[in-house]
């Protein structure tokens, strides 16, 4: 079989751009990931120095709820 150098060019292309979609998918989440455990880090200390401001409480419900963990989700929509 005779592979042209066209043939070569687009198949390096497709590749390369699978590759590229891959790795920016892969560090979008790494980075909402870590961005999450962060917010979580805060507010949960928020709460330690003022239990009343209710903010905290909310923010927690949401970040919760975007994790799908739904029971600590709730928990915290209940203290806001």
């Amino acid at each position: 079989y005779k592979v042209t150098k066209k043939v070569i060019s687009e198949i390096f292309f497709d590749l390369f751009n699978e590759v590229k979609k891959f790795l920016e998918n892969f560090l979008t989440y790494t980075l909402y990931g870590i961005l999450l455990e962060k917010a979580i880090e805060y507010y949960q200390k928020s709460i330690e120095v003022d239990s009343n401001y209710f903010d905290s409480y909310h923010n927690l419900c949401l970040v919760f709820y975007k994790t799908d963990e739904f029971e600590k989700a709730a928990s915290y929509c209940n203290k806001a």
